[in-house]
């Protein structure tokens, strides 16, 4: 399977806000708000994903999105990040 590829990136530098009504669980557990964000694709795909790391680097959690504006829609649902907040890598 090809490699998945990052498109753009975001830091929580960049988080206006944190939806308390938005929650992510691993194994049960409640995660933390993400340091970092990446809206990554793979190649020949429409859809992409939005990856969640922890300020380690470490990946948290994944959501899949029909394309690069949902995805970018639900980060800024989650945490007030706007389209001139990502890189685009």
């Amino acid at each position: 399977m090809d490699e998945l590829k990052a498109l753009y990136r975001t830091t929580s530098d960049h988080f206006r806000c944190v939806n308390p009504d938005v929650n992510h669980y691993r194994d049960g557990a409640k995660l933390p708000p993400p340091a970092r964000l990446d809206i990554s694709q793979y190649p020949g795909h429409s859809n992409v994903y939005v990856l969640r790391y922890d300020s380690d680097g470490n990946e948290l959690t994944d959501t899949w999105h029909d394309d690069v504006q949902s995805a970018m829609e639900q980060c800024a649902f989650e945490f007030g990040v706007e389209a001139w907040d990502w890189e685009e890598l």
